[in-house]
Parts: C-alpha cells; structure tokens; sequence
C-alpha cells in the first residue's frame, strides 16, 4: 500500500508540475508574461550554501530571468534572457507582436545573459550573513554518483540579513518569485554616510531629477525608484526626507535632510512607490491619466478651487463659472509636481480625457460652457452653445504654450468622451452630440441619425488646424461614444446605443438586445469605412465605457452590466453576481468573435471606468464598488473601507484567472476613474476621493482639502493567478494521498510493534 501510494503520488506531482511548467512555457513563449503560476507566489527563497555551490557563495536565491548570488562583500545579479526581448516599443509605448513564436523569423531562440555586481565599498570584513524566517520547504543536490557530495535538507529562508554590514547598520534582502528587494535598517546613532554601494557593470550611474537611481546596461537603462525613507514610532510609520547621492562615479549612498528622530532606527526601502491627494479648498475630480517613458503622469478633470495647487501654470488664475478644468503633470516619484494649470473661461469647464506623445506634449479633450475660451491655431474658433461645445487641446512638453486649442461642435450641444493619439501625432476623439451642422470631413456617415444624440468620431492633423476626417457614428435613438484607442491608423470606439440600426458590420452581434447595449466599432485609416462594428449585451443595460489594445490589435473593453444574460466566453466569473458588474470582453482583430468575456463584481453595484493593456496582454481595469464580497486577490487592501471604494484589478491574458484585485480607498467614498500601466508593469490610476485618510506614500500631498479631493497613485501590483479548481482539486488529491500514505506507514509500525 505504501509502495502503491508513493508511487502513484509521484505521478500526480509530476503531472503537477508539468502542467505548470506547461503553463509557463505557454505564457513565456507567446506574451512573456511573468510570475502567472502558483509556484512564482511563494516567497523569494534565499537558499543556504552547505558545500552545493561555489566555496565564495554564503546563500543563492532565483527569481524569473535572475539569479542572485550573495558572498561576503558583495551580490552578483546575473541575469539571462531570451533575445525576443529585444523587441522594441513603438512610439505610442506598445510591444511589436508581430513576430509569433511559429515565425521561423522570429529572433527568440538564442538566450543572452548580463552580469551586474553591488559591492559594498568599506564594509565589515567580519560580518555575519544570516537567513531569516526559515521556510518550510528544503533543497536536495545529488551531483554525480558519490553520495558523499550530496546535501539533502538544505534550508530556504524567505530573507537574509548582513548583520552590521556597517557600524550600526543591518542590510535585509527579501522579495517574492518575481523580483527581489532590500532595505538599510539603521539603529539610532549610526552614521547613514557610511553606506557605499558600488555598481560594476554598470555605465552612466546618476540620480533623476525625480530622485531614481539609473544607470545604463546592456540590456537597457535601469532604475531603482527613489527610496522611502522612514521611522515607525509608537506604532505609526513617520516619513524621513531622504535620497540617492552619487558619491564618486559608480558609487552611490543615501543622504538624510531632515526629520530624523535620533532615538529610533531608520529604515531606508528603494521600492515604495506614491500615492497622493491634488486639490484646494473646495471640490476637484480627475477624469483621465496618461504617462510618458519615463513614469511621469499627467492628468485632467475639474476643480472649483481658486487654491487648486499650480506649479509653473499657463493660466494661474481660476477663470470663473462652477469648474475649471485642470492640466497637472505629476513626477514620475509622485512627490513633485512638474507643472500644474488651470484651462478654461468664463463658464463651466471639464477635462475629460488626456493624451501624451513620445515627446512629452499633453493631449486634452473636454467640454465648456465658455465663450472666452482660450484658442490657439483653432478648427473652429466660434462657441456655438448649446450649451455646451467640446474642446480639443494641445500642451507643450514643459505645459507653458499651447500649441493648438479649438472648438469642436455645432448649434447643437457636445459632450467629450476621451482621445488618443498615434505615432504620427494626429489626435483623435469621440463624444456625443445633437447637432445636426457637427462639422464633418470625410465622413463615413455625414447625417444626424435621431434620437437626442448621435456619437462623433473625429481625427485632427498632427498640427491640429485641419480635420483628416469628422463623422457621425449612430442609429435612430440615442448614441454615446464613450472612449477611442488607435492602433496604427485604425480608431477603435465604445460607446452605449439605444438604437436598434446601428452599424453591425462583421460583428459578434448584430442585433440590439433591449435598453441600453454597448457598441465597438473599428474605424478604417481613412475614417469613411468600417473594418467592424458590433453590438455587446444582454436583455437588460450594458455601458461600454472603456477600450484598449494590445501589441495584435485585440480590442479590450470595459463597462458595467446588470444583464443576466450578458454574454461570457472563457470567463473566469460567468454568473452575474447582483446588481450592476462589471464586465470585460476581449475581441479578436477582425471584431467577430470574443477571445474572452466575463462578469467581475460583488453582490452589490460595482461599475468599470477604464481599462489599460499590459504589454502582455493583461487586462488593468479599475471603477469602483459598493460590494463587500467584491472578489480580493494579492490585495494592497481586502476590507470594503466605507460607502463605495475605488477597486483595481488585472485578468489574465486569457480571461480566466485575477492575478490582482485590491479595494483601494478611505472611510467615505473613492472611484477610480483613470488607468494606465507602464512598460515595468507600474500601474497608475487617478479619480477621486471624499476620504480623509486615503492611504499616502510619498506623497505630494498628505492632506485631504475639502469636499472631495483628486488622487493619483502609483504602485507596482502583485500579478499572481487565482488557482484553477483543477489545480486545487489536484492539490487537494495528492494531499489526500500522502495522507493515506502515511496512515499506511503508520499502521504497518503498529503491527511491527504488536508482533
């Protein structure tokens, strides 16, 4: 029975792990997707050395594409990779996948490897490496056939610790599958000045003016982020002002300014990230966020605070009327604010969507009730009211000029929706309108439609004083267009339609489904053809409010539902949960058929307002909720704080699993309104919040104003997969076998005994 046991729960684990290493391979092959199995959420394992490596290594730890190697008075990051990675980014920050792993062309077959080496320049000699927090599981080395070169039971510990690498000074390295980290924990009186890191295989070694550490490599730049620097005294977390200094070249330490209680130790971590509130004495929201290369972010809304914040502003008073609208740009650390303006007239206006090229310029559309609207090299020049006319317009990379602002309506009244731009720098944006005289050019659909209000998609030339094309998009009942993404030359819309003859060009649907259905359409290059347009939707409302793209031309959308027959494919929820949920669909390049669609949500309202794609392939999105059993994985926060909370999480490329679902708020209300993620899997998002204490780190603004703030936050999500129920299942089976296994043990040593 024993034999049989063992026997057969080393098949099972073996087909265990092949299944995972399966899954890696998939994932690694066709998206490089990292840490998306169970075994990549254990924590990093700092393995001791007891004979089974080289005589220098004290511990050796492995994460996805590094090996890390620790001696006496120094670390080794070795790190390999396949020469796919090679593949760059295009100007509008999306990942060439055009070369798939059956192109014989493909470059990706040959692996290269980088070694960098952190020595630490005058430290003890004498020092002791330490492991810390033993895990449960040990390592086993049989090299050759002398059993006296094996070691078994070799213990993993999830830190290590060089004890008193200097006078007064511990370092701890730590960190998960993925990635490592490590913090300098100074005891009081200890002298910060001592700490010396020198970078071999580095080149160019500096500090940003956002205060990160970078240094050039051949694999690429890299970066560590400007290091939290901090106290907890008393039980609270108190912030000290530190920083990165270059001592000599290649070498770098860390400089306390000020703040620092001498009594208590000082902990010194390079890779907390930001959150903070923007606002003034009365109310703010942001509606967009977009993000340059190099991590800073930009973000528009509404403020009625003549103290908004400013910082180097194109207009540096508040104009008037209920709203402003407001053009911010947020250092990549989250701590300064690069410039900060208002924009707008004499009457209501609102930033609602923003843009950003590869040079630094800031695209913004919105709407205003203002007939002195700041113009420059306008479309349209004249406000036509009614009441409302969108605006389109343009910042300078520094955001002191304007280099174009217009108009955008007829005698009718708009409302703006997002905009995008591509790599040529023409603009692109969707809304609504119910003017029949809309300016058009080029159209693929040149009549108002019906209803209230048809949507409008309109692409501007790169120097914004001419229309490539301008054009209805609508049936005979009311039409938003929500957002716009362009791939290429091709504009993808979502929106929500009442009308039941809208569009349907090789679609997934073409028949509307009753109250509101949401719509995708996939405009042509030149703007008067349709390459797809489709209905998405159950019996009941479906709002489509968010699309994006990834690196193939897939369409990613988002929205909330309260159908119980919305459609699902692939989903990792299939079952509409109370209420409103939110939904996410992805839909192949040709717009006629779904990769995946599935619910996400709670018992209570839940509602999407952005989606953003990773490079690869997973889905970001964030909203907000009033569900307490709003489904949590990997959580920052997994209690529902209060009223609604802001929520963000991040699906599989295949739809099927949460690698991240976090509640994100404070004691009153938050919503995430905006999202964006960069090429390091950094995750921004910016909304607003009526929370006193929503959670701040390195902020550029701890304090909550009045009556409904503006936040922007950065963090860096852990991205590991839900299990599987056949995953669980075949966990739970093999658990149940060892058992009987050891029951068979067991009772066979009691009849040795009785006889």
């Amino acid at each position: 029975m024993r034999k049989l046991a063992t026997v057969f729960l080393m098949v099972l684990l073996l087909a265990i792990a092949g299944t995972i290493n399966a899954q890696i391979a998939f994932y690694e092959e066709h998206q490089k997707q990292m840490a998306m199995t169970n075994l990549l959420s254990m924590p990093l394992a700092f393995t001791e050395n007891q004979g089974q490596f080289g005589e220098k290594t004290l511990f050796k730890a492995n994460a996805v594409g590094a090996t890390f190697y620790f001696y006496q008075n120094e670390v080794a990051y070795f790190f390999v990779r396949d020469t796919d990675e090679l593949l760059k980014d295009d100007a509008m920050g999306r990942r060439d996948f055009s070369k798939m792993p059956d192109d014989p062309d493909r470059p990706g077959h040959k692996k290269e490897s980088m070694l960098i080496k952190a020595q630490f320049v005058g430290a003890n000699p004498d020092l002791m490496v330490i492991g810390v927090d033993r895990l449960a599981h040990n390592n086993s080395y049989f090299h050759g056939n002398d059993p006296s070169k094996w070691h078994t039971d070799v213990p993993n510990n999830s830190a290590i610790l060089y004890k008193d690498i200097y006078p007064g000074i511990d370092l701890k390295y730590y960190g998960d599958g993925r990635s490592m980290k490590y913090d300098f924990i100074v005891r009081p009186s200890a002298d910060v000045s001592q700490i010396r890191i020198h970078y071999d295989g580095v080149d160019n070694l500096n500090v940003t003016p956002g205060g990160n550490l970078q240094a050039r490599t051949r694999f690429g730049l890299i970066h560590e982020k400007k290091p939290y620097v901090y106290q907890e005294i008393n039980g609270e977390r108190l912030e000290v002002n530190g920083r990165y200094t270059i001592i000599e070249p290649g070498i770098f330490g860390f400089d306390i300014e000020n703040g620092l209680n001498p009594d208590y130790p000082l902990i010194i971590d390079p890779e907390l990230l930001y959150s903070t509130y923007l606002g003034g004495g009365s109310t703010e929201l942001a509606y967009g966020i977009a993000i340059d290369y190099d991590g800073n972010a930009y973000i528009t809304g509404y403020t009625s605070s003549i103290d908004f914040p400013l910082q180097d502003p194109l207009e540096g008073t508040f104009n008037g009327g209920t709203y402003d609208a407001f053009v911010t740009k947020v250092s990549a650390t989250g701590d300064a604010l690069i410039y900060s303006t208002y924009l707008g007239g004499n009457g209501q206006d609102i930033g609602r969507g923003i843009a950003v090229d590869a040079d630094g310029n800031a695209y913004i559309i919105g709407y205003t009730q203002s007939g002195n609207f700041p113009l420059v090299n306008p479309v349209d020049s004249t406000f036509d009211g009614g009441p409302t006319d969108a605006f389109v317009s343009k910042f300078s990379a520094a955001g002191d000029s304007l280099i174009f602002s217009t108009y955008l309506g007829g005698t009718g009244f708009e409302q703006a929706g997002k905009i995008d731009v591509d790599i040529n720098k023409n603009v692109y944006v969707t809304g609504y309108t119910s003017s029949s005289d809309f300016p058009l050019q080029n159209p693929y659909d040149g009549t108002f439609n019906g209803g209230t209000n048809d949507a409008y998609v309109t692409k501007f030339s790169a120097s914004g004083d001419s229309l490539v094309y301008s054009t209805y998009l609508g049936g005979n009942d009311d039409d938003v267009g929500a957002n716009i993404i362009v791939y290429g030359e091709y504009a993808y819309v979502i929106g929500a339609t009442y009308s039941n003859n809208l569009p349907a060009i090789n679609s997934i649907d073409s028949s509307y489904n009753g109250n509101e259905d949401t719509f995708v359409t996939k405009f042509a290059p030149s703007g008067n053809s349709l390459i797809f347009s489709t209905y998405l939707g159950g019996t009941n409302d479906d709002s489509g409010y968010s699309i994006d793209v990834d690196g193939d031309g897939n369409a990613y959308i988002t929205g909330f539902t309260n159908s119980i027959d919305f459609p699902t494919v692939n989903p990792y929820d299939s079952d509409h949960n109370g209420n409103w949920d939110v939904f996410v669909s992805k839909i192949s390049v040709l717009g006629d058929s779904l990769i995946y669609s599935t619910y996400v949500g709670g018992g209570d309202y839940d509602g999407a307002w952005d989606i953003a794609v990773g490079g690869s392939g997973n889905a970001y999105v964030t909203g907000w909720t009033q569900s307490i059993d709003f489904p949590m994985w990997n959580a920052y926060d997994s209690s529902f704080n209060a009223d609604y909370d802001a929520f963000v999480f991040v699906l599989t490329v295949n739809g099927e699993n949460l690698l991240n679902s976090t509640y994100f708020g404070g004691n009153v209300g938050d919503y995430g309104n905006g999202i964006a993620v960069d090429s390091a899997g950094n995750v921004y998002i910016a909304g607003g919040t009526s929370s006193g204490d929503f959670p701040t780190h390195n902020a550029y603004d701890t304090s909550y104003n009045y009556n409904g703030d503006v936040f922007i936050a950065k963090f860096y999500p852990v991205v590991e997969p839900i299990p599987t129920l056949s995953e669980w299942g075949m966990l739970i089976m093999a658990l149940l076998i060892l058992a009987i296994g050891t029951v068979a043990v067991v009772r066979r040593k009691r009849a040795v005994v009785k006889t």
